[in-house]
């Protein structure tokens, strides 16, 4: 990988110090002084503090975007084996979660959506609302082809995604790193629970 360009290292500071200070508490001033260049050569590369946000948050977006897409593929195998399919589907986000980035882009959101409206937004529609959208179909499919009791679809939804956002809180509250055991031991939880969840309710 070659050296970072400008612009990158303004992103990636300001997604450090957004991280561990937050966004309102985090100065231009601040940014520029860590990248090492002048405040004022921040707005050649970004019209202002809260047009680094919207990159970052849009990184963030373009990371999952195919992540819940349908695929014929993925929906044979829901339907030849559920538990198959979840693994599938989890080890794809274990991957993806352990890109440094997208972990301290999660501790931003977490830390600033009691701040910032536009990031409470953001939790709602892209962490819960559409995960629990894409969670309620699978559910409801599973219902169609007979492989789980006619049980509410959301409810099941939700029972099941609550826990692996609680898991991922957890992460953030216990550590100020990231390591990749403790990853790699909230998925084997979250899929142990999965498997209670599924067996609980399979026909």
């Amino acid at each position: 990988m070659g050296e970072l360009t400008t612009k990158e290292k303004i992103f990636d500071v300001s997604l450090e110090l957004f991280s561990q200070k937050g966004f309102t508490n985090t100065s231009i001033r601040q940014i520029a002084r860590e990248v090492g260049i002048k405040e004022s050569s921040i707005y050649n590369h970004y019209s202002s503090k809260q047009a680094i946000l919207d990159d970052i948050l849009s990184t963030f977006t373009n990371y999952f975007v195919d992540d819940l897409a349908e695929d014929t593929q993925m929906e044979d195998l829901l339907e030849k084996d559920p538990l198959l399919f979840y693994h599938m589907g989890s080890e794809g986000f274990r991957q993806l979660i352990k890109n440094e980035k997208i972990m301290k882009i999660f501790r931003l959101i977490f830390i600033q959506m009691y701040q910032d409206d536009q990031i409470a937004e953001f939790f709602h529609k892209h962490i819960l609302e559409e995960p629990l959208k894409f969670w309620t179909s699978v559910f409801t499919k599973l219902i169609e082809k007979k492989h789980i009791e006619d049980l509410n679809p959301e409810m099941l939804a939700r029972e099941y995604y609550a826990y692996a956002i609680f898991l991922l809180l957890e992460i953030f509250i216990e550590n100020n790193s990231f390591p990749e055991e403790e990853i790699d031991r909230l998925f084997e939880e979250a899929e142990s629970h999965a498997k209670f969840l599924f067996e609980s309710v399979r026909i």
